[in-house]
């Protein structure tokens, strides 16, 4: 069973030279949001509360139901829980005034959605979006693949193709050459890319998604 998890965030300085939250770099802004999370095992929870029911069924001789364990677990759980074990993690924003974008750096949809949920409780009057694009993400990268990518980009050595019915057959390429006659076969059957390694301009290397997930934009 996965463990409980209780956590409090906030965001904090960016970097340690940084004079305050919003941390100016030229004309970016750079916002860092740290979660601390206590981790306490669904295990320790149940051995805990077995050892406790066993001692109340001895001293008053009756037997504990499921109700009351359930009640034992959740004063288990609060007498345990600020001796768990603490995590902290950080996920940092980008924020492009003069362009009106968001980028925050997690692939994660659910921290990415989290990200902006607690941003606009503080900052209420933004209205933030999904990155809208003119064309579907996985048309431009099945134009990357028959080779019409741009000269800023070099595709590299891993995709995912899926093709979009009730089946949904899925094939995954890691460490292997997309510019074989098996790729343009599968794109001539249906199927679209759902995650496809580039390169752009020789210097940054990334999976980009058909969904965009780390992207948002100001309205």
């Amino acid at each position: 069973m996965p463990p409980f998890r209780a956590g409090i965030f906030g965001f904090v300085l960016p970097a340690g030279h940084a004079e305050g939250f919003a941390h100016r770099i030229g004309s970016q802004i750079v916002l860092t949001l740290q979660t601390e999370t206590k981790i306490l095992p669904k295990s320790v929870v149940a051995r805990a509360v077995i050892d406790l029911a066993a001692k109340i069924e001895e001293r008053e001789g009756r037997t504990i139901g499921r109700k009351e364990r359930k009640e034992l677990s959740e004063v288990v759980t609060a007498d345990l829980l600020p001796r768990a074990f603490t995590t902290l993690s950080r996920i940092s924003a980008y924020l492009f005034p003069d362009d009106g974008r968001l980028v925050i750096d997690t692939a994660s949809q659910k921290k990415a959605n989290d990200f902006v949920e607690i941003l606009l409780h503080i900052a209420p009057d933004n209205d933030i979006k999904p990155f809208q694009t003119n064309n579907r993400p996985a048309d431009g990268m099945t134009e990357w693949l028959q080779g019409e990518a741009p000269d800023s980009l070099t595709i590299d050595d891993e995709c995912t193709l899926v093709r979009d019915d009730d089946e949904n057959p899925t094939v995954k390429y890691l460490h292997h050459s997309l510019d074989g006659e098996d790729i343009a076969d599968h794109l001539a059957c249906g199927k679209r890319p759902t995650q496809l390694a580039v390169t752009c301009n020789d210097r940054a290397s990334f999976v980009i998604t058909d969904k965009l997930h780390q992207a948002f934009c100001f309205a």
